[in-house]
């Protein structure tokens, strides 16, 4: 039966995903808080989300799509394939729904990851042409678009209007405050978490400024996650630092948040530079923010100002200096907050309450 606009539930939504839900858990989690957030705010909220890659499979997602009857429908971009959908899309507008785009990375920034994959060429050519094809034209359909980080010109061409940019959110009931043990460690921790570890979370700054500080403070690591290639354990080898610098793999919140409990200092990402950005939502940050626990960032984030004193920010760049500065001066930072304000801020700034207000505001 064909859905008319009178049809749809003002208060319906739909969140639309073709993510891996078993490789990338940070997303899985991601979307689950999303719609629980929205169901906390009156939505009558459905998850359509299976893992596929062939444009006819996400066809099949967005024909699922339409026998719902919500009239708010987001999107977790399908990137190159948003274009192979767009008539769908179309079809979705014409029966009253509002559709927003959740593009958690810019189209400019995937084409830099593009070429640094370790591709054949011809798989580096094709994935280039896919995307210049989908262009800013595939993003027109939508009558919102959410960035966590600045578009290029050309991928934003006609669509600066109907873009916003945005922190990502999180589920303040994810995790509690942590406990204070790290004071009397007599060790300084750092802790880095991540599925799997890339360039672009800049581990290896921290490793580097470690191997400077070596013999005038006493620096270790903590990372949970998987280390693609073992390029951080082989780093930290090469430096003589093997021993400073623990591999955790991947572990659940409670462990982590243990974690937490023991360490002086979290890191987000310290190489967004990497990815061609300047400005980068890291999903992490927001929760050692709500453990309670400062962080060593690179690069800028919508929701820290310059002025946030838990975010201790460094140049988004290759230097390594800057990094030791922060971990030799880290009890000039602390002075400054305390573990509770840190998570204050979090309830207040980075639920996804506020965030899906944000998102729709104006809409409908």
């Amino acid at each position: 039966m064909c859905i008319t606009m009178m049809e749809l539930k003002e208060n319906g939504l739909v969140y639309v995903s073709a993510h891996n839900k078993a490789a990338d858990p940070g997303v899985e989690r991601k979307v689950r808080d999303f719609c629980a957030a929205a169901g906390n705010l009156g939505f009558e909220t459905s998850l359509i989300s299976t893992y596929t890659k062939s444009v006819k499979e996400r066809w099949e997602l967005l024909e699922k799509m339409l026998q719902t009857d919500a009239k708010y429908v987001i999107l977790r971009s399908f990137n190159a394939f948003n274009i192979s959908c767009r008539s769908l899309l179309k079809k979705a507008r014409r029966q009253g729904r509002v559709l927003v785009l959740d593009q958690p990375t810019p189209m400019s920034a995937i084409l830099h990851e593009i070429w640094e994959r370790h591709n054949p060429l011809w798989k580096k050519v094709l994935s280039t042409l896919r995307l210049l094809h989908n262009g800013p034209w595939g993003q027109r359909v939508f009558d919102r678009i959410v960035q966590y980080s600045h578009e290029s010109w050309f991928f934003s061409q006609g669509n600066r209007g109907r873009t916003i940019l945005m922190g990502n959110g999180i589920d303040v009931s994810r995790m509690e405050l942590r406990r204070t043990d790290y004071q009397d460690s007599g060790v300084f921790r750092l802790i880095g978490v991540a599925a799997k570890f890339s360039p672009g979370h800049g581990f290896d700054r921290v490793v580097r400024a470690m191997e400077k500080l070596r013999g005038s403070v006493d620096v270790e690591f903590e990372l949970v996650g998987e280390d693609d290639g073992n390029s951080i354990f082989d780093l930290a080898h090469s430096l003589g630092i093997a021993h400073k610098v623990h591999f955790h793999g991947l572990r659940d919140s409670e462990y982590i948040w243990d974690l937490y409990s023991h360490c002086n200092l979290a890191v987000s990402s310290l190489a967004p530079f990497r990815k061609g950005l300047k400005i980068a939502a890291v999903l992490k940050a927001r929760e050692y923010c709500l453990a309670g626990i400062p962080f060593i960032a690179s690069g800028e984030d919508p929701d820290f100002g310059n002025d946030v004193p838990f975010r201790l920010k460094v140049p988004n760049d290759e230097s390594i200096e800057p990094v030791v500065a922060v971990l030799k001066n880290f009890d000039t930072y602390r002075s400054k907050f305390t573990d509770s304000q840190i998570r204050e801020y979090a309830i207040t700034h980075l639920s996804y309450e506020a965030k899906i207000k944000q998102m729709l505001e104006g809409l409908g």
